[in-house]
C-alpha cells in the first residue's frame, strides 16, 4: 500500500570503510590524549615533587637557623624560668619561627598531593596506556 511513498537508498560502496576509518581515527585521538595526559601529569607530578623536597631542605634549614632549638632547650632546662617570663619566650618563638618557609612547604605538598590525585583519578587510564 505504501511502497510508493519509501525509496530506497542503496549505501555508498566505501561506506562500511570509512566507518571503520573514522573509528580508528577516533581510537588513535583517544590514545594521543591519554598520553598526553600521563606526560602532562607524570611532569606536574615531578615538579611538584622537586619544589617539595626543596621546600622541606629549605624549612629544615631555616629551623635550625632561628635558634628555635636552643629556645626550647632552655625551656625544658629551667621550667620555672619560663613560667615567669613566658611572655618574653612566647614573642622570642613567634619572632623566631619560619613562617615563609612553612607557608611555602605546605604551599608545595599541597601541590603534589593535587597532582598525585589527578594521576590516581584516572589511573585506568594510566594502565591503558602503559599496556599498548
Amino acid at each position: 500500500m505504501n511502497k510508493g511513498k519509501f525509496n530506497i537508498i542503496n549505501p555508498n560502496s566505501n561506506l562500511y570503510d570509512r566507518i571503520i576509518l573514522a573509528i580508528q581515527k577516533e581510537k588513535e585521538n583517544q590514545t594521543n590524549q591519554i598520553r598526553k595526559f600521563v606526560i602532562f601529569f607524570t611532569g606536574l607530578f615531578c615538579l611538584s615533587a622537586t619544589l617539595t623536597i626543596t621546600s622541606i631542605v629549605q624549612f629544615i634549614k631555616a629551623w635550625q637557623n632561628s635558634g628555635l632549638i636552643y629556645l626550647f632547650r632552655t625551656i625544658t632546662s629551667d621550667f620555672s624560668l619560663f613560667l615567669s617570663l613566658w611572655k618574653y619566650f612566647t614573642l622570642a618563638f613567634i619572632e623566631s619561627f619560619p613562617i615563609i618557609n612553612l607557608i611555602i612547604f605546605i604551599f608545595c605538598l599541597a601541590f603534589t598531593t593535587f597532582s598525585l590525585r589527578l594521576i590516581f583519578y584516572k589511573k585506568y587510564l594510566l594502565i591503558k596506556t602503559l599496556i599498548k
